[in-house]
């Protein structure tokens, strides 16, 4: 296996349940256990159905090239332990510079990865969840 992608509107799903909707949570994921069999994945993206991806759960698969999350993310500094990353593109809230993602974000840049971020604003203070900034 070489992709995956966590999408309620993926076309899987109506094999297993026709008439699933994908307004509730039955085939939601709750970690990635067993993850780490997939040792050719090159392509990873979780757009729902996932709560939050620990980026650590992905450090096994060495030939990662393309991650998407517009998830929660967990341990985002692992990003930097993939070697093979060529693409990452995330959702996250506000950054400011000299944050811990910020500085992820642009050592991912210095080595050549593409990384796209889509910014979200907050529509109340909160703390960025990699530091105890508010953004």
């Amino acid at each position: 296996m070489e992709e995956i992608e966590f999408d309620g509107g993926g076309t899987a799903y109506p094999f297993v349940w026709y008439f699933w909707d994908g307004e509730d949570d039955v085939f939601d994921v709750k970690d990635l256990s067993g993850i780490e069999l997939c040792r050719n994945l090159k392509s990873f993206s979780a757009i729902s159905m996932i709560e939050s991806v620990d980026v650590r759960a992905l450090l096994s698969c060495q030939r990662l090239e393309y991650l998407r999350l517009s998830t929660g993310i967990d341990h985002i500094e692992a990003l930097l332990d993939l070697p093979a990353l060529k693409e990452e593109r995330v959702l996250d809230e506000v950054m400011t510079a000299g944050t811990q993602a910020r500085r992820i974000f642009d050592t991912l840049k210095d080595r050549g990865v593409s990384v796209w971020v889509h910014w979200v604003s907050a529509t109340q203070p909160t703390t960025h969840p990699l530091s105890n900034d508010l953004i």
